[in-house]
């Protein structure tokens, strides 16, 4: 069982979201790397398609990285919104009522108050906790 070795979520001037991953391969008799598998797809396209399906149930769905610099916007009105995106808004400053769940070590990685909100920090990578995706969902009243 090899550990993940490489994991980073890019994010260009597009805002295109890139996730590259790898881990080496060993040889069974020796234990020596003889290889490496490596996979890079684009997560902003596997995102939209759970955002779009989690939409129906939430107001606005908000995309983040770890530190909850929004990457997405999804609302029922006007779908994906792109004006906020490349500002480094942090979803905090829209919803202060999830507090610093985002900026401050959180022992737990959902937050929700079960009526206006709820925040789940995903992560990517068991060996890099800066390896992370957020969900904010801002529920209909």
């Amino acid at each position: 069982n090899a550990a993940l070795v490489h994991n980073d979520i890019a994010a260009n001037d597009s805002r295109n979201m890139i996730l590259t991953a790898g881990t080496p391969v060993y040889d069974d008799t020796n234990g020596e790397v003889f290889g490496i598998v490596a996979v890079e797809f684009n997560l902003e396209d596997t995102l939209r398609e759970l955002v779009t399906s989690t939409a129906k149930t939430a107001e606005t769905v908000y995309v983040t990285d770890g530190k909850g610099t929004i990457l997405m916007i999804h609302s029922r009105e006007h779908g994906f919104q792109q004006e906020i995106l490349g500002q480094n808004q942090n979803v905090e400053a829209l919803l202060p009522e999830i507090g610093t769940f985002f900026s401050q070590a959180q022992l737990s990685n959902i937050l929700t108050d079960g009526a206006s909100f709820y925040a789940i920090k995903v992560p990517l990578d068991p060996h890099s906790p800066d390896a992370v995706i957020g969900l904010v969902l801002k529920l209909a009243p």
